[in-house]
């Protein structure tokens, strides 16, 4: 005798979506809204390395030949590099991808804050194309 094998054996989960993963959600993301979360992360955390790096060499300029609290003795060499870092990351590091944020959530609202991400509108303009493909194919409408 052979078993029948109808839809309901599978469950409603069995076929179609599945909830992302935390890592792909957070670090892999196509969502422009995520995105800028990432990049206002990136500005804050680097933020606090260049922050950190301005204690230093603050403190180094305020006391003189003494050792910095959570740092040490700073020599010429450090106080050098730890300026020209400073100042790369407050600019490439913070500066940049809080800009990119403000961005991503300024054409976020430009166009209208749509559901989904950027990919799915380029799905969406993928699946356009082959429709269009397929009616030229079978001579539906005619090519220019």
């Amino acid at each position: 005798m052979a078993e029948t094998h109808g839809h309901e054996a599978h469950g409603h989960d069995a076929h179609g979506h599945h909830e992302e993963g935390w890592f792909v959600k957070y670090f892999w993301s196509t969502d422009h809204k995520m995105i800028a979360k990432q990049y206002l992360l990136t500005g804050m955390l680097l933020g606090a390395v260049g922050a950190y790096f301005a204690y230093v060499f603050r403190m180094q300029l305020a006391f003189p030949n003494k050792p910095v609290p959570g740092y040490g003795l700073v020599t010429g060499a450090d106080y050098n590099a730890l300026v020209t870092n400073h100042g790369a990351i407050m600019i490439f590091w913070v500066a940049m991808p809080v800009l990119i944020e403000r961005t991503c959530e300024a054409l976020a609202g430009q166009l209208g804050d749509a559901p989904g991400s950027i990919a799915d509108a380029l799905a969406l303009d993928a699946e356009a194309r082959s429709a269009a493909t397929r009616l030229l194919q079978h001579g539906r409408i005619g090519a220019t």
